[in-house]
This record gives C-alpha cells, sequence and structure tokens, in this order.
C-alpha cells in the first residue's frame, strides 16, 4: 500500500497558542490504496488525540476534482480523543474509509478520476481550521526505441536516435519527464504535454558504444516527493558494415 500524508490545516481567528500544519503534494500509480493523514499540532501535541485534555472534533474530507469548482463530501467522521474515531458519513462505502486509530482517509483502487484537490477540515468548539493539498495520478509510464538499429561505417553513424517517454496522468499540473543513462543526466529533444498526456522525446547521434543500451526515463512529481520509470525498448543496436573480398558483412559493434 502506497501511503500518502496530506497534513491540511488553516487558521482562522486568533490563539494564543501556537498550531502548525504542513501541506504535502502526493502522487500515485492507478490501482494503489491511498491513505490521506489528518494531523494537526498545537505546541508540538496532536490535537486530535491529546487523551490530557479531552475534546470532540469533527473532521470532513472533501475532494475537489481536476478542472472543476465544485468540491464533494466524501467522508465524515467524529473524533473524541478519549476514544476511536467514529464514520458519520462516507460518500461510497466501497471506496471510501477511515481508519480505526485516527482521521485518516483511506481511497481504495485509485483511478484517474480520484486527482484533484483534498481538504481535511477540521471543526471543534472554536476551533475551524482547513488546507488543501494536490493528489495526482498516473498510468505507468511507457518507454519506446522508435529506430532500434544502425550502421557504423567509416567511423560515423548519418543518423539521430529517436526515442519516447509517455504517461497519461490527472492532476492540476503534468509531471516533469526526464532522460537519463547510468546516473547521467540526458538532453531531452521534445517535450509536449496537455491536461491528460505528457511526453518527451530523445534524439541524438549514436556512438558505436551504446551497442546494446537501453535508456531510462524518469517522470517526477518533485512536490510530491513521486518518482516513476520506464526502460527504452528494444535495446539499441548497432552494427559495423565491414568489406570483405568485395562483399559487405554486418556484425554488432565491438564493446
Amino acid at each position: 500500500m502506497l501511503l500518502l500524508s496530506l497534513c491540511l490545516f488553516l487558521v482562522k481567528g486568533a490563539t494564543c497558542d501556537h498550531i502548525n500544519s504542513e501541506n504535502v503534494n502526493q502522487a500515485a500509480l492507478v490501482g494503489k490504496n491511498v491513505t490521506l493523514s489528518c494531523a494537526m499540532k498545537q505546541n508540538g501535541v496532536d490535537i486530535l488525540h491529546n487523551n490530557h485534555q479531552p475534546k470532540k472534533y469533527n473532521v470532513t474530507w472533501k475532494h475537489t476534482p481536476v478542472h472543476s469548482q465544485k468540491s464533494i463530501n466524501i467522508l465524515e467522521v467524529e473524533i473524541d480523543t478519549r476514544s476511536h474515531p467514529q464514520l458519520v458519513y462516507t460518500a461510497d462505502g466501497n471506496k471510501y474509509y477511515t481508519s480505526s486509530k485516527d482521521a485518516s482517509l483511506i481511497v481504495l483502487d485509485i483511478d484517474l478520476t480520484d486527482a484533484g484537490l483534498y481538504t481535511c477540515l477540521v471543526q471543534g468548539d472554536s476551533l475551524l481550521k482547513n488546507s488543501t493539498a494536490d493528489l495526482f495520478v498516473l498510468l505507468p509510464p511507457q518507454c519506446h526505441n522508435l529506430i532500434p538499429s544502425f550502421t557504423y561505417q567509416n567511423g560515423d553513424v548519418n543518423q539521430q536516435t529517436l526515442f519516447d517517454c509517455s504517461v497519461h496522468y490527472r492532476g492540476n499540473q503534468p509531471p516533469i519527464i526526464l532522460w537519463k543513462h547510468d546516473k547521467q543526466e540526458l538532453n531531452t529533444g521534445t517535450d509536449y504535454h496537455n491536461n491528460t498526456f505528457a511526453m518527451a522525446t530523445l534524439s541524438f547521434k549514436p556512438d558505436k558504444k551504446y551497442d546494446g543500451y537501453r535508456f531510462l526515463c524518469l517522470v517526477e512529481y518533485p512536490s510530491a516527493k513521486f518518482l516513476t520509470a520506464c526502460q527504452t525498448k528494444p535495446p539499441l543496436q548497432i552494427y559495423c558494415k565491414l568489406n570483405i573480398h568485395g562483399n559487405y558483412n554486418y556484425t554488432t559493434a565491438p564493446k
């Protein structure tokens, strides 16, 4: 299970105690189960689980889908710091759950429509706090070698390679796509993205040392500390053209 922590709050009104919170964007692949945590600390103590100051809180989770202005209530939990959380409402009993230990939102088998903005709203006594974070959802990226073989003749190859790396995603911003070989970052040929699809190509003049190589494409959401990857297929093949007694033979380039 991929655990994603969202600590979401914005202070409304004055308070003499310091209440701190965090916003963390998250990303996940389609089909994963996701846990979104709701935590709020007052003077370093989690107020939703402070047994020394018994209080009741109401926690509401809201989802605003990508490119929508309308938020949807998907889960409501009542917290009593002296006992386990009680589920008050869920928009889909087969999709949204809460933990028996806290007010986390558990989303099962996520799909592209689960992407968007998530809000955790906490209410209790004079307390009203909320904030939001993005959830990005992706299909596994696909890598291709579009020109799999080259002929190396007279110390040169007169053609450029062409690799592509593409990913279908949903989110309020596209992922970053990077090419790497070993630990070296390679220059991207072209980049393209729209609201649901992102692609990058890689093109260069190959040397015979690249025979048999595959290249790594990294798909990243830095703000969510998320990284996935794919390798190009098939491996690059570079053949040497040899003139033997007037006949041309082809062999793979020597390593």
